[in-house]
């Protein structure tokens, strides 16, 4: 795996410019920006996650993917490296995560139609971070837990007329890994959570 840090040329103003306006448009544009950075194989599936970051006055991605991305545009820059995380059970990490966290709602009459809910009230995301620490091999610590940021997503694609919306939120805390090899594998490495092609689902973390 690789963990990139792509960032915005200022030098290309004008095209940079031009980009932002359609990615802050439709979150369609963005993950296409994401995926023209890695090597083309028309075979591969999906094999990347990224993280939007608006900190000063550019937005930078972090990016984790299978295949190391090649630049092929010049308003763009990447920093890769690759990901090979050394944790141990029992180990504390600092966490910040942009979550897609739903549950699904079944019709009384009707087995097969459900219906996918975002969360967005903190009892109930704290309820499905400890949902998830369970089969991921980490220990949520619930008073540590920061809920913030939620953001109403838009992704239309190119000649189709339906318009897919989707919420996040932005969680931040402590967590305790409780098996190293699952947490990395489950949770590092395949993330958490809905809409991973659209900015969600990349756990972020670092030693307490």
């Amino acid at each position: 795996m690789y963990l990139s840090k792509v960032e915005f040329v200022r030098s290309r103003w004008q095209r940079m410019v031009e980009v932002l306006s359609q990615v802050d448009k439709n979150l369609f544009y963005e993950h296409q920006m994401i995926w023209d950075l890695l090597p083309q194989d028309a075979t591969a599936k999906r094999d990347f996650m990224y993280r939007r970051t608006d900190e000063g006055d550019l937005p930078f991605y972090y990016l984790l993917s299978e295949r190391e991305p090649e630049v092929k545009v010049d308003y763009l820059s990447c920093s890769s490296r690759l990901y090979e995380p050394k944790l141990e059970t029992g180990d504390s990490l600092q966490f910040s995560l942009r979550a897609n966290a739903v549950k699904t709602l079944w019709h009384p009459k009707e087995i097969k139609q459900r219906k996918r809910v975002g969360l967005l009230k903190s009892d109930e995301l704290h309820d499905w971070l400890l949902a998830q620490g369970e089969k991921g091999g980490f220990q949520l610590q619930s008073e540590s837990l920061v809920v913030e940021n939620t953001q109403i997503h838009e992704v239309i694609k190119p000649d189709d007329p339906n318009c897919r919306t989707f919420t996040s939120v932005d969680l931040q805390g402590k967590l305790q890994v409780t098996d190293a090899e699952v947490f990395t594998r489950e949770v590092l490495f395949k993330g958490l959570g809905r809409s991973k092609a659209f900015g969600c689902g990349l756990l972020l973390v670092r030693r307490v």
